[in-house]
């Protein structure tokens, strides 16, 4: 065998034992009613995520003219895997390295909601999770509060409370 071929054999085991790491450790997040790791609930005041040494947890506050957004992000690695936020406006904001893909909220009435944007629509009840997709990656999302202030009538966006979790399904 030559010395390059060698080290193309290395480089591939390491890709190849690095993305089966992924899918491993992928199946450990969990989101229902909370975003749990490897069974245990995420501490959102921690700056640690219990059982994953390769996780931390930052908080970042965003002031606007509507109040404060709440930004608090659980990041693996150098990779986004999940946020829970609280925002004063009827948006779901995921603010990812090179994007930040949203989703308007508003309610339908007894607990129903319904989350959109101009390529996309999910109706959902306040509690429950919904897997939406964004420029090919697949995320889960859990509205546990939305109380709408503004009216229907009012433009896009609206003032609200509005807490969210979302969490990132793949990291491949």
């Amino acid at each position: 065998m030559t010395y390059y071929y060698k080290i193309t054999v290395v480089i591939f085991s390491f890709f190849l034992l690095n993305a089966c790491y992924n899918k491993m450790d992928n199946d450990k997040w969990l989101l229902t009613n909370t975003l749990n790791y490897n069974n245990q609930p995420i501490n959102w005041e921690s700056e640690k995520v219990v059982y994953c040494s390769r996780c931390r947890i930052e908080t970042q506050r965003v002031y606007q003219p509507t109040g404060v957004n709440v930004y608090t992000t659980v990041f693996q690695g150098n990779s986004w895997r999940a946020v829970h936020a609280q925002s004063p406006v009827n948006v779901i904001r995921l603010k990812l390295p090179t994007q930040s893909p949203y989703l308007y909220v508003e309610a339908l009435g007894d607990e129903q909601i319904v989350l959109f944007n101009a390529k996309q629509r999910y109706t959902v009840k306040i509690g429950e999770v919904v897997e939406v997709t964004f420029n090919g990656d697949t995320f889960s999302i859990l509205i546990n509060n939305f109380i709408p202030i503004d009216t229907i009538n009012t433009a896009l966006p609206r003032r609200a409370t509005l807490e969210y979790i979302a969490l990132k399904k793949s990291t491949l």
